[in-house]
C-alpha cells in the first residue's frame, strides 16, 4: 500500500540492466527479485458504507475574520 523502498527498486534495476538469453528469462529473473523482496500484493481496504445527509451533525462552529486596519487616518 505504499511505494517500494528505494533499495528495493535498485534490486530490481540491477536485474533489469544485466544480460539474458531471452526475454523468458529476464522475466524469470524479474520475478524471482519480486518474490525475494517479500512485498505482497495490494489489496483495497473495505469501503466505509456512504454517509447520509441526515447522518450528519454539527459538532462545532468558527469564523475566522482578518482584523480591520483603517488606513485613513
Amino acid at each position: 500500500m505504499s511505494p517500494w523502498p528505494r533499495r528495493e527498486e535498485n534490486k530490481l534495476r540491477d536485474v533489469w540492466r544485466l544480460e539474458f538469453a531471452s526475454n523468458v528469462e529476464r522475466a524469470k529473473a524479474l520475478i524471482e527479485a519480486v518474490k525475494a523482496t517479500g512485498i505482497e500484493p495490494y489489496e483495497e481496504p473495505a469501503r466505509k458504507p456512504k454517509i447520509e445527509l441526515d447522518e450528519i451533525r454539527l459538532i462545532c462552529w468558527l469564523a475566522v475574520q482578518a482584523e480591520y486596519e483603517d488606513t485613513t487616518k
